[in-house]
């Protein structure tokens, strides 16, 4: 099952080996990519509301973007993108940080309700030719929500968010009539809690947290993952860190975990991976020239792991971690992006390609693939269509 992440550093333009897809934007001129040439937006997708992608078991690509408040979801279909259903979002408020997820009967998305000062977090599926509405709210009524994550496996639907005041790391189950806390959610004063799960779809979680400062050190990442076998949550030991809180958590295909967290000192954004029997992290290296913030992460299957990262100031890449060393395979400005790793192992990267923070953006995407010798993105020359309206 893909792992859908997301990246925001400011707003993108991506370099990768060769030509790509694009959806989710007005036709333009904006975004220049070897051999193929992407349009920039005149209106389309709110940056600062974020992005996510999700890929299907036949490789085709779903993107959630919004548009004026607008939650709107647009699937490849082959030959170009068309929206799914009006607004997953209608009849409520503003929608930012949508998360997307499939699972046997299709989409999921989730995204965060801004319409009052206490937040909630929503979900809906997609069913044929409408959003239903999993649930009045995924948190519990009368607390707040944001930031949600999803994820589908074999054990269903999993959502996590920082909910509560103050807020706590919650996890919770879809249980196909309402939204159900996982026994035992640990955890509080999380900012941020990232959501991967295990081979047998147990549920594990990586979330920031404030931390008494020693030095530079102001945050640390606890991680904790769900034992099916004792029915209880193991904790991993904390990673302490300093400047923005950022961190991202990927499961591998045998169990192994991976973290990723901002720097500490001057030193390069640790990435750490957990075997499935071990009880403590290992550091694996850093990305090629990586300089902060450990990124998002996604699982190529088959090929490794897939991480984001900061460059510089106004830069962003992506590399692939293969079991013995880091290899940078895609380059970013100054990123708003979201990418999942596919069944076939390549990469499907969404990109917000705009005029700056404030103004509406166009959203591309393209597939990097992991075998042969030319890397090459998907569909050379494929038209921009534009993002978010209903395809005619």
């Amino acid at each position: 099952m893909p792992v859908r992440v997301h990246f925001r550093f400011g707003r993108a333009v991506l370099a990768v080996a060769s030509a790509a897809v694009a959806a989710c934007g007005s036709q333009g001129s904006g975004g220049t990519w070897p051999g193929t040439s992407f349009g920039q937006a005149s209106s389309g997708a709110d940056p600062l509301a974020n992005l996510a992608i999700a890929i299907d078991a036949d490789g085709k690509p779903a993107v959630a973007c919004v548009e004026q408040g607008s939650l709107l979801v647009r699937k490849w279909n082959g030959t170009g993108w068309i929206q799914l259903g009006a607004a997953a979002n209608a009849g409520g408020g503003p929608a930012k940080l949508p998360a997307l997820a499939l699972d046997s009967t299709g989409l999921v998305v989730a995204w965060e309700d801004s319409a009052t000062a206490t937040h909630v977090v929503r979900a809906a599926r997609f069913e044929g030719a409408a959003w239903a509405s999993l649930g009045t709210q995924i948190n519990a009524s009368g607390t707040a929500g944001r930031q949600p994550r999803l994820a589908a496996g074999a054990q269903g639907i999993f959502a996590s968010y920082p909910g509560g005041n103050p807020p706590a790391a919650v996890v919770t189950r879809w249980s196909g009539t309402a939204w159900q806390d996982w026994p035992a959610t640990p955890s509080q004063n999380a900012t941020a809690v990232e959501l991967s799960l295990l081979p047998d779809g147990s549920p594990a979680i990586a979330w920031v947290r404030s931390s008494a400062q020693t030095g530079t050190v102001q945050w640390e990442v606890a991680t904790r993952y769900w034992s099916s076998s004792s029915m209880a949550w193991t904790s991993l030991p904390s990673v302490s860190f300093q400047y923005s809180p950022s961190a991202s958590l990927a499961a591998s295909e045998d169990g192994t975990l991976f973290l990723a967290s901002d720097v500490v000192g001057d030193t390069a954004p640790p990435v750490r991976k957990r075997a499935p029997a071990g009880s403590d992290w290992e550091l694996i290296g850093d990305p090629p020239h990586a300089s902060a913030a450990g990124g998002p992460m996604a699982l190529l299957p088959g090929t490794g792991v897939a991480l984001g990262f900061a460059l510089g100031p106004a830069n962003g890449g992506i590399a692939r971690y293969t079991g013995g060393s880091w290899e940078q395979i895609a380059s970013v400005g100054a990123a708003i992006f979201s990418f999942a790793g596919a069944a076939d192992g390549s990469l499907y990267v969404a990109w917000s390609v705009g005029q700056g923070l404030a103004a509406p953006s166009a959203v591309a995407v393209a597939r990097w693939l992991t075998t042969g010798p030319s890397r090459s993105a998907a569909r050379p020359g494929a038209p921009a269509p534009s993002c978010c309206r209903r395809a005619s």
